[in-house]
């Protein structure tokens, strides 16, 4: 069992104060959790926001640049790095994003609902792994429960690409 149960939970909808940003805002509140997890009390979502605009990590019709919004940890003295696992099978790169997780929550990239026929793509933050579930945090959300989703559910869902966060070694 792999499972982090102190990762705060933020809504796109109800903590993007920007209201032209809360229907893109799943990367930056999945961010916020993240640097939240490690570095508690030190980000402020409009903040955030404001400097991945800044930085280009938003590109418009697209959506959020992974490497972009890794890169923004560092701000927070925080290590981000973009895995793009999409040239791998869907089994190696689930090794790979399972080998990610035991080290510490993942953001990850989803089709909307998990429906690989959504036009729209999503980002939630897995927060762990157990008897074939997967557990997650979703910013489309407000509520602060953490949702589960059968590995089968993730797998069809999952784009193969992730962003980790993590303390400087």
């Amino acid at each position: 069992m792999i499972y982090y149960d102190n990762i705060p939970h933020y809504s796109q909808f109800l903590d993007i104060p920007r209201v032209e940003w809360r229907a893109e805002g799943c990367g930056i509140a999945a961010l916020a959790m993240e640097i939240e997890f490690y570095k508690p009390k030190s980000v402020s979502i409009p903040s955030l926001l404001s400097q991945a605009i800044k930085s280009g990590a938003h590109e418009l019709g697209v959506g959020w640049k992974h490497k972009q919004l890794a890169d923004l940890a560092e701000l927070y003295g925080l290590d981000g790095i973009n895995y793009d696992l999409t040239g791998m099978s869907k089994q190696e790169a689930f090794g790979e994003f399972k080998d990610r997780l035991a080290e510490g929550p993942v953001i990850v990239s989803v089709h909307n609902k998990f429906d690989p026929r959504a036009a729209l793509g999503h980002m939630v933050v897995v927060t762990g792994m157990d008897n074939g579930y997967v557990f997650y945090h979703d910013p489309a959300y407000d509520n602060k429960i953490a949702k589960m989703i059968s590995e089968k559910g993730f797998m069809k869902g999952w784009k193969q690409r992730f962003i980790t966060v993590r303390e400087k070694s």
